[in-house]
């Protein structure tokens, strides 16, 4: 929604939507931007929308809030004690960093983004015109084969990839409730034989295509196989459908507002005419990397991130106890990947990717029908993509 929707309005949609994580952060921002919720976790919760409290829990005074406790004792579960997105330990976290720097240069970004136009031109050509496609769905695929090229750089079978992880998605939140605990060691069992599998026929591949799975490979004293199968586990976990939300978001935005929609398709063909957009574009698009921007704040894929009390403190007043959990919402602020040191290292990818995927659709569509106009329904698991997403796409 707007920017400069009022709290009380966006309570009364969220209800009407039945969406009750966004009811709740309206009524914590009514609130004075903290509140306390009822979770079946060991702790006290805290639901945190206000922008200053955020900050200092993310950067000024992140010392006291680490990422300890149950929430991320159950997401380690899957990515593993030393993957980057929930090591806990500062000084590993340095040290992994380190490691996945290289991966994520600009300069192995572009050619991410070339292969990324070609792969949805490709998609685009098997849609039929007189359906409606379910763009989430498009997205999710066609993400987790740039996905699986960047952190693999072999040819991977993704159907395979997203058969094993969805179950793991699937899982995660019901372990909040101490439930579904056999259904998700399985499927990490499962996806684990997939990426150690995908590891041993990388290592026998000398070379290094600005994949992170060659950059782990090729780190000096090597490094032990559990580390860098936690790496890859926790990229891949942290990407699988995170810019698809975003894209997803931005389709049904653009399909409810076709003047919008025609000022970007403006832009867009003034810019580029006919020609494939590529990475350098964006920089002449302001208009439409703007859009993509404001739709990624507007809507993060991951709603909320969280913290553990290290030690006991305050919030606005709130006395914090050591071992509560705090619930960050993300969109309020306008941060949709985090601040501070451990701000996601995937925001250029995500930005670069997501953008130039719009950028083809307005140019090769000039009409979009959302087959539910006006939906704003959301879809929670991990992420939060639109329920219903599925729009016809006109010439």
């Amino acid at each position: 929604m707007p920017g400069n929707v009022r709290p009380d309005s966006r309570w009364r949609r969220a209800i009407a939507d039945r969406d009750i994580p966004s009811a709740l952060i309206a009524r914590a921002r009514r609130n004075g931007g903290i509140m306390r919720v009822r979770v079946p976790l060991p702790g006290r919760c805290w639901l945190i929308t206000d922008s200053d409290l955020i900050d200092r829990v993310l950067r000024t005074g992140a010392g006291q809030f680490d990422k300890g406790g149950p929430i991320y004792r159950i997401i380690r579960d899957a990515t593993g004690d030393e993957g980057l997105f929930a090591v806990n330990d500062p000084q590993t976290w340095r040290t992994l960093r380190e490691h996945t720097n290289p991966a994520f240069a600009a300069a192995d970004l572009a050619p991410l983004a070339h292969e990324s136009v070609r792969r949805l031109d490709d998609r685009i050509g098997s849609w039929h015109p007189d359906r409606a496609v379910e763009v989430f769905t498009e997205f999710e695929l066609l993400n987790v084969e740039l996905l699986a090229q960047h952190l693999f750089g072999q040819a991977v079978d993704c159907a395979t990839l997203v058969r094993l992880a969805q179950p793991i998605f699937d899982s995660q939140r019901k372990r909040w409730f101490r439930i579904g605990g056999a259904g998700y060691r399985r499927a990490i069992a499962a996806m684990d034989a997939e990426v150690y599998a995908i590891i041993d026929r990388r290592r026998a591949l000398a070379d290094c295509d600005g994949d992170l799975l060659g950059h782990l490979l090729q780190v000096r004293p090597e490094l032990p196989v559990r580390r860098i199968r936690d790496q890859v586990m926790s990229h891949l976990m942290a990407g699988f459908d995170s810019t698809a939300c975003a894209q997803a978001w931005a389709c049904v935005r653009l399909a409810d507002n076709p003047i919008e929609l025609a000022e970007l398709r403006t832009e867009v063909e003034q810019t580029l005419g006919s020609r494939a957009p590529a990475a350098a574009d964006l920089a002449r698009l302001p208009l439409l990397t703007t859009f993509f921007e404001d739709v990624v704040a507007q809507r993060p894929a991951f709603p909320l991130i969280f913290r553990n009390v290290a030690a006991d403190t305050e919030l606005a007043g709130r006395p914090l106890r050591r071992g509560d959990q705090l619930f960050i919402a993300l969109g309020p602020t306008r941060l949709p990947f985090g601040t501070g040191k451990r701000k996601c290292l995937g925001e250029p990818m995500a930005l670069l990717t997501g953008a130039l995927s719009i950028a083809v659709l307005v140019q090769r569509f000039s009409r979009w029908q959302r087959m539910r106009p006006g939906n704003q329904q959301v879809r929670y698991a991990t992420t939060a993509p639109p329920r219903h997403s599925e729009i016809r796409f006109t010439p």
